[in-house]
Order: structure tokens, then sequence, then C-alpha cells
């Protein structure tokens, strides 16, 4: 997941990864974002096949069992949810911007992904704009030139007499320039009404992505915010900085 990339080279903890060799921002220099970008581009190589030991999943392919997308407020009338999501893109990510500012605990990173690829199984009831869509099966959604960024706050909390990171807040973003999707099997595999939806869906993506963009940041990032609070609680504080 990219956001623990982040973590896992601002922090410098990669001198406790045996297996992985990271580059990392010491000291002074973990404010420097020149610093941060090469740590993170680094990092997004090295754990392409993942990082068990720290319950890190793999970015070549990055699995969430499932979400919810819940519906917007004007071209998407009904909720969007998946299983089994595969996301492709991660790697290919190039760090634009990277800032971390040490004395309010606060990040903020941007990364261009020329294109993140969602595989899952859907399951949708209800209306894009102004046509019944109606289905269950697989789904591919590619997300064209996406700028995602994503700023956080921590806080920190004692156990066992170790202090450790807690997320207070995360924001994430993901603005893209086009979007293309499918739905299989929409009206139990009617072809011409499925075709139909499909067309309406890649002919209107500005105005449909633009209903769905929040609730889609909202759902990735619940994912994101699991994974590295995980991460969080396995190091303490003074490991970290």
């Amino acid at each position: 997941m990219v956001v623990v990339i982040l973590f896992l080279a601002v922090l410098g903890l990669f001198n406790i990864c045996d297996s992985i060799t990271f580059k990392y921002c010491k000291g002074s220099e973990s404010s420097s974002d020149a610093c941060l970008i090469d740590a993170i581009s680094d990092a997004l190589q090295q754990l392409k096949a993942g990082y068990k030991e720290f319950g890190l999943k793999g970015l070549d392919v990055y699995k969430i069992p499932a979400i919810s997308v819940e519906a917007g407020k004007g071209a998407v009338h009904f909720t969007q949810n998946y299983r089994n999501i595969q996301l492709l893109g991660f790697t290919d990510a190039v760090v634009k911007e990277a800032h971390f500012d040490r004395q309010n605990n606060a990040f903020t990173f941007t990364m261009f992904i020329p294109l993140l690829t969602q595989k899952a199984d859907y399951n949708v009831n209800g209306k894009l704009l102004t046509l019944p869509i109606t289905g269950n099966g697989s789904s591919v959604f590619e997300l064209y030139n996406m700028n995602l960024k994503i700023d956080m706050t921590l806080d920190d909390y004692t156990r066992d007499g170790e202090h450790y990171y807690k997320i207070k807040s995360i924001q994430v973003y993901l603005p893209i320039s086009k979007l293309k999707g499918h739905f299989d099997n929409l009206f139990n595999g009617n072809k011409l009404l499925g075709d139909n939806v499909n067309r309406l869906l890649n002919d209107e993506w500005e105005a449909i992505y633009s209903d769905v963009q929040h609730p889609l940041e909202l759902a990735y990032g619940k994912d994101f915010e699991m994974y590295i609070q995980t991460f969080l609680d396995h190091v303490p504080a003074k490991d970290l900085f």
C-alpha cells in the first residue's frame, strides 16, 4: 500500500527489515523533501512483493477484501459493492511531492500514477443517470493519470511502557484525467441492456466520476488507514524518530 511506503521511507525503519534494503532519511534529512521523494520512489520498487513479517501487502497487485462506494448525489443513484479487489499500477507511480512536518506530526505527498486499474467482483442495483442498473459479476475500471495525494496527522499513545503512534486523520485525494469501465453480467447477462449501460458509463465518465470521487476516496482511505495502523502498532515511536 502506497501510504505504508511513505512511512517506511520517512521514518527510517528500513534497517530493521532484514530481507529488504531501503533508502531512508536520517535526522535532519527527514525534513528534506528531495530525500523523501527519493526514498519513497525506491520503496515503491522494493515492496512489489510485500513484506509479510510486517503485514505489508504487495504493491504489484494490491489486494483489498471488500469496499462499498456510497451513492453520489447526482449521476450515481446506487451503492457500489466490490469484493476481491485488485489494484494494479502503484509500482509505476512517480513521486512528485513529499513533505513531513515533524513539529506537527503531519505528512503530505503526491504521486502520479499513469494508470491505476481496479479489478473486482461487483454487486449493484439502482440508477445510473437516466438508466436503471442491476447486476453482479466481474468488473474492470481504468483510472488514467491519477495524481494520488494523501494528507495524514498522527497522535501518540502508550502501551506496555512504550510510546506508539496512532493515526489521527487521513485524507485521500484521487483526481484523474479519464475513466474507462466495464461491468460484466449486467441484467443477468442481457447483452443489449448491459452494452447500453457500459456505453453510458464511458461516454459520461466525467459526470459519473465527479459524483463518486469523494465516496471512492473515503472507501480506499479506510483500507489505507487500517493497513498503516497495523504497521505502526508493531514499532515503538522511539524507533521511528
